[in-house]
């Protein structure tokens, strides 16, 4: 093939026809973890004398070179949202590139060793149409769950938080 796009869009509708189970399970897996956070958060940071061990907690040099310098200042101002949104946006982004990883490497390698690659390109489709339509299908994956994340926080109302609603 001299078109290495070749068929791109025929082969992401193949993935997405055969992934579409595994694609649901990996969603509801990270949206229930994610959005669990919120929760098990409002637990630990209810009492008063936590908002204060959480404040010293996240000025220690090592926390702020992990999480970033916390725009917090007086501890009883620190709620859940500031909590919420300082250390579960690190620990959700640790968890997609996780997922992110073993997707590809389930779906390059595991499918190269199986000799699934070979049979997709007995097809006319062009050298880079496998590699396009499995970036296709990650990044279809991550604004689903980017989206489906952000809605159920919302829907959690989460302290501190923006709400949509004016």
């Amino acid at each position: 093939m001299k078109q290495p796009l070749y068929n791109t869009g025929v082969l992401f509708k193949t993935l997405i026809k055969r992934d579409w189970l595994k694609l649901v399970f990996w969603i509801l897996g990270l949206l229930a973890f994610a959005a669990s956070g919120a929760g098990k958060m409002e637990v630990a940071s209810n009492p008063t004398t936590a908002s204060t061990l959480y404040t010293m907690f996240v000025k220690n040099p090592a926390m702020v070179g992990l999480f970033g310098p916390t725009p917090i200042n007086n501890p009883t101002n620190y709620s859940l949202g500031p909590i919420f949104g300082q250390t579960m946006t690190l620990i959700t982004g640790l968890t997609f590139a996780i997922i992110s990883i073993i997707y590809v490497v389930n779906r390059s390698r595991k499918e190269e060793d199986d000799g699934i690659t070979e049979l997709f390109r007995s097809y006319s489709i062009g050298k880079l149409a496998n590699t396009t339509a499995l970036v296709m299908e990650l990044l279809l994956l991550h604004l689903i769950m980017a989206v489906l994340l952000a809605l159920s926080i919302e829907a959690q109302n989460v302290a501190g938080l923006n709400h949509l609603e004016k």
